[in-house]
């Protein structure tokens, strides 16, 4: 079929009260080889096949304003979706040339620093790696007790880190 009998069908479709879907499959069968070559000249092949999904989702939302003769209606959508994809990629770009730009320097507080070192980070250094790591656990993961005592290989009734000690033992470091 050519593209004006296609187009014919697609109105005729929508005067006879064709449903949605098959109106769709009309336009998409008509028309994605050519908004496929559309895309194509202008981005590279993956990413034109994006485009060309991207597109007939735009065109299925609305599928009522399609006019008559779709095709430059679906090339104007497609000439949006692609000045939205390489604006996108214009500033992915441009942040990935920040970011390499930029370096981060570590800075190691040292001894004459100021910087004290905080009870409950001592607290924690004073445990084993298993302690730390069901405390940490616990703290920072909810409900995550149960686990952290088969960790530890505490009884499942009592909460992880309490039936184990490892609270009793961080609390009473900073006990006076």
């Amino acid at each position: 079929m050519t593209v004006g009998v296609i187009s014919r069908l697609l109105v005729d479709s929508y005067l006879c009260g064709m449903e949605p879907r098959a109106r769709f499959e009309i336009l998409f069968r008509a028309h994605c080889g050519h908004v496929r070559a559309f895309a194509r000249r202008r981005m590279p092949s993956g990413a034109a096949d994006e485009v060309v999904s991207e597109v007939f989702l735009i065109a299925w939302r609305r599928l009522d304003d399609a006019p008559d003769d779709a095709l430059p209606w679906l090339f104007g959508i497609a000439r949006g979706v692609i000045a939205n994809r390489r604006r996108g990629d214009a500033r992915r770009e441009a942040l990935y040339e920040r970011l390499a730009a930029t370096t981060v320097q570590e800075i190691d507080p040292g001894p004459d620093s100021g910087v004290r070192e905080s009870p409950l980070l001592a607290a924690l250094a004073t445990l084993s790696e298993r302690d730390r790591e069901v405390l940490q656990l616990v703290a920072w993961e909810p409900g995550t007790s149960s686990i952290a005592g088969r960790r530890r290989r505490c009884s499942g009734s009592a909460p992880a880190p309490s039936g184990c000690g490892c609270i009793g033992r961080v609390a009473a470091f900073g006990a006076p």
